[in-house]
């Protein structure tokens, strides 16, 4: 009878051993740099799920350091699908984006991290009045990454507006951005000017993809230490164009056609052009002073690809 009372005691001490190991938070014993290094590899709905992972995790989402991103062009790609009159769609839409911009707003203000690799919003008209806020937030998280697109995908259908008066203009005030990368911006009214300040201050940055811009008529592509990889100009009004970079890898041009030089660019190895320029190389297939840079002699055997795409 002792030594079964002896054998459950010493059971009920191993399970009492267990429950505690069970119950101690492991995760948040680890260290900072770990965690944060976790963070990192997450998108920022994950992070702040991990909040419940443990009392060092309820907080953590706030030093998130990924890629900020905020998405609002899928809901209201469904909700245009969806069977119910205009005016309920035009509500639901106003308030859906009203507080889409309440939560963006809130996750910014939280984020107490120093540098991000990237903010992406993508969001249906924009916001003009707080485009230049976005930049300088960006400006100050030291993202590698921007890219804001705020196509009309869900007004022109229901509006049935070809052209919206609403301008998302990027601000003029230049921003030091020494990690930037990338550059994407779609719908948004940026000119030449800002894009070569760009160029000037962002030693890091390779790729350009502007969508849209009423504003880009002139543009400067120049620079020995220009660090330029990829450059996409697409529905703009350019009307003066000169590009002149010898780290150019492709470059996709889909516009106006206008006074454009090409020089300099040895590591060119795919051009596409589509639009009305387009047509305007088709037409006059033997323009010297254009495709000697192209398909020169010399560069001949560094082209990969060279096309011009109508209605593209």
């Amino acid at each position: 009878m002792t030594q079964g009372m002896i054998i459950a005691v010493q059971g009920s001490r191993n399970m009492n051993a267990r429950n505690r190991f069970e119950n101690r938070d492991i995760i948040s014993t680890m260290p900072d740099d770990i965690l944060g290094n976790i963070l990192s590899r997450l998108t920022m709905k994950e992070a702040v799920r991990s909040s419940v992972l443990g009392t060092k995790w309820r907080h953590n989402w706030t030093f998130f350091s990924g890629v900020l991103e905020f998405e609002q062009s899928r809901r209201n790609f469904h909700l245009r699908r969806e069977h119910v009159g205009i005016l309920t769609k035009c509500n639901v839409f106003v308030i859906e984006w009203e507080r889409f911009m309440t939560h963006m707003s809130k996750v910014m203000k939280s984020l107490k991290s120093s540098s991000m690799q990237g903010l992406r919003i993508c969001m249906d008209l924009g916001d003009p009045w707080r485009a230049a806020e976005w930049v300088k937030y960006a400006a100050e998280k030291d993202v590698q990454t921007l890219d804001l697109d705020f196509s009309y995908h869900f007004s022109v259908p229901i509006y049935k507006m070809s052209e919206l008066t609403i301008h998302n203009v990027f601000p003029s005030r230049g921003y030091e951005m020494k990690s930037l990368c990338n550059l994407r911006l779609s719908s948004v009214d940026v000119s030449g000017e800002v894009i070569e300040g760009f160029l000037a201050s962002c030693p890091l940055l390779e790729t350009i993809r502007v969508i849209k811009s009423k504003h880009l008529v002139r543009l400067k592509v120049q620079g020995e230490a220009l660090r330029l990889k990829h450059l996409e100009l697409v529905d703009c009004h350019i009307m003066d164009l000169y590009i002149s970079a010898q780290n150019l890898q492709t470059l996709r041009y889909l516009g106006e056609f206008g006074k454009f030089k090409f020089q300099n660019i040895p590591s060119l190895v795919e051009a596409s052009f589509g639009g009305i320029f387009c047509s305007f190389l088709q037409s006059d297939i033997g323009r010297v002073d254009f495709y000697e840079v192209l398909i020169g002699a010399d560069q001949c055997s560094e082209i990969g690809i060279v096309h011009a795409v109508s209605g593209q």
